[in-house]
C-alpha cells in the first residue's frame, strides 16, 4: 500500500482539483488548501498582498529596467572593438514625457525609451533606487550617478 503522505504525480492528480494547492516539505504532504482558504488566512493575519496598482507599477518598473538593459547593450556593442573603455551615458526624463539619451554615439538612443517615456519620469521619481540596485547587480562594471530626474550611467570595461 502506498504511503498517503508521499506525493507522486499519480496520487496528486487523482486527489486534487485544479484549484487545490499542496504544501509539502521533502515530498511529504503537509496540507491541501484552496486559493480561497489562503485568502482567508491572509486576511485573518492581516498580511498585505500586492494590489492591482502594485502589479501595474511592477510591470512599468520591469519595462523601464528592460529599456535600460537595451540601452546598455546597444552602447556596449558600439564599443566592443576596444580592449578597455569607459562609457558615460546620460539619461534625462522630463515630466512632460520626454526622454533624452547622450552617449557620444552617432545613433539616437532616445528611441530605446519610446515605449516607457510617458511614465519613466514618475517611475524614476518613486523607484530610482530599486532600478539602480537592479542594474548595478546585473552589471558589476556599472556606476550609477543619479540625481532627481537626471541619471548618468558610467560603465567601465577592462
Amino acid at each position: 500500500m502506498a504511503d498517503p503522505n508521499n506525493i507522486t504525480k499519480e496520487n496528486l492528480t487523482d486527489e486534487c482539483s485544479d484549484e487545490t494547492i499542496i504544501l509539502n516539505v521533502g515530498g511529504i504532504k503537509l496540507v491541501s488548501v484552496t486559493p480561497k482558504e489562503i485568502e482567508i488566512e491572509l486576511d485573518f493575519f492581516q498580511i498585505p498582498r500586492p494590489t492591482s496598482i502594485d502589479k501595474i507599477a511592477i510591470t512599468k518598473i520591469r519595462k523601464l529596467i528592460n529599456a535600460f538593459n537595451e540601452l546598455i547593450s546597444k552602447v556596449v556593442e558600439s564599443y566592443l572593438k576596444e580592449s578597455s573603455f569607459k562609457i558615460d551615458i546620460d539619461v534625462l526624463f522630463l515630466s512632460n514625457g520626454q526622454a533624452t539619451v547622450h552617449a557620444l554615439l552617432e545613433e539616437n538612443l532616445s528611441d530605446v525609451f519610446l515605449s516607457t517615456k510617458r511614465y519613466a519620469y514618475n517611475i524614476m521619481t518613486l523607484y530610482k533606487e530599486i532600478i539602480k540596485e537592479r542594474l548595478e547587480n546585473e552589471y558589476p562594471e556599472l556606476t550609477w550617478v543619479g540625481y532627481f530626474i537626471y541619471t548618468s550611467i558610467i560603465i567601465f570595461f577592462e
